[in-house]
């Protein structure tokens, strides 16, 4: 039996990332004969953000320091007999790589951005060093393997798995009575929200009679969070344009809404457009370099728009909000390539990838 660890940074916080990573760590727990662990660096109240099966053996390393983390990484890995090791986001191998050094664990690295999304200035050299030792390195889309495989060379094989898409209980119906447009996702700079309320200025004068809320979390970058809300409140939006803080239930904001909108400057595989997807939402995204394009079929089920060209953007999203039957024809397609997404699937290639390690 093997037994797999997944790493990560905090598995308390909020965000598609830790969704998904329990999402598979559940489902590799409940169809395969592998042990699970769950490892984070912090976590102040030892409680998870998205449960996990009973199975799933959750552990906190709450160390000061970087040195003491790997150092506590290494104990835990040692004494749990790990096989597979899972980083979850490449600047993780900052811990992982040493932590696992001259020991029996093969290391996984499960890139959660993307190759051009530079979380830090030295990220490029974590990418270099995870090429040259680790084993496997996990890409959330087909383009950006390929990019990989042309910057960085190593002993490291290079595959890609989709983000899975999670199916409503009952299949989902499009409301084509909402009069509400969404956005969701963490209120920081890298999601564009900024760009948003400059197109949301231009469509909610047309359409005075229409909402946008913006749900994510508030709290992380308090400094995004004052800047968007100032640029709200000067393009006198408050009334129309809503920062609407975290919601619990996620089905019931996707089914209740008439369109989804994206403007981040850039994603891996953004699970928000999957969750919209799931829900049969019409999608309106910037066609920035990895996410959306393998999501949305442009034209047929939401619109791909050139980077950052906030005049195409609003008035894509005036042409859906002024034909009720555009819109429900893009919801009744979002299933088109859907199974490509599945969890099922998902969750084989992860196991095939895991046993091949």
């Amino acid at each position: 039996m093997k037994r797999v660890c997944f790493f990560y940074s905090n598995m308390s916080s909020k965000g598609g990332t830790v969704r998904c990573t329990s999402l598979i760590a559940n489902a590799i727990s409940e169809n395969s004969d592998m042990e699970v662990f769950i490892v984070d660096i912090k976590n102040d109240n030892d409680k998870v953000t998205f449960p996990l099966n009973k199975e799933i053996k959750y552990h906190s390393l709450n160390m000061k320091g970087i040195l003491r983390n790997i150092l506590a990484l290494r104990k835990y890995i040692i004494a749990n007999k790990i096989d597979i090791l899972i980083s979850v986001q490449a600047m993780m191998g900052i811990y992982s790589l040493p932590a696992a050094l001259f020991t029996r664990t093969k290391q996984i690295i499960w890139e959660h951005g993307n190759f051009y999304q530079k979380q830090s200035s030295k990220i490029d050299l974590v990418r270099w060093l995870e090429f040259k030792l680790c084993d496997m390195y996990i890409t959330l889309t087909e383009k950006d393997k390929n990019t990989f495989q042309k910057y960085f060379s190593g002993k490291c094989t290079v595959d890609y798995i989709y983000n899975p898409v999670i199916l409503p209980k009952s299949e989902a119906k499009y409301n084509r009575t909402s009069k509400k447009i969404i956005s969701v996702g963490i209120i920081r700079k890298i999601k564009g929200f900024d760009m948003l309320v400059d197109v949301a200025k231009i469509v909610l004068k047309r359409y005075p009679d229409w909402t946008w809320e913006i749900y994510g979390d508030k709290t992380s970058f308090i400094k995004d969070v004052e800047e968007i809300e100032h640029k709200i409140k000067s393009n006198y939006l408050e009334d129309k344009l809503i920062l609407s803080g975290n919601i619990e239930e996620i089905e019931s904001m996707y089914q209740n809404s008439g369109l989804i909108v994206m403007t981040s400057r850039m994603e891996g595989l953004p699970m928000t457009l999957l969750e919209a997807k799931a829900n049969k939402l019409p999608i309106i995204s910037f066609d920035i370099q990895t996410g959306p394009s393998e999501i949305i079929q442009n034209g047929e089920n939401g619109y791909l728009i050139q980077p950052f060209d906030l005049k195409s953007m609003a008035d894509k999203i005036c042409d859906l909000l002024g034909d009720t039957d555009l819109r429900q024809s893009f919801s009744n397609k979002s299933y088109n390539d859907i199974n490509k997404f599945s969890l099922e699937k998902i969750t084989e290639k992860w196991i095939d990838v895991i046993k091949s390690v």
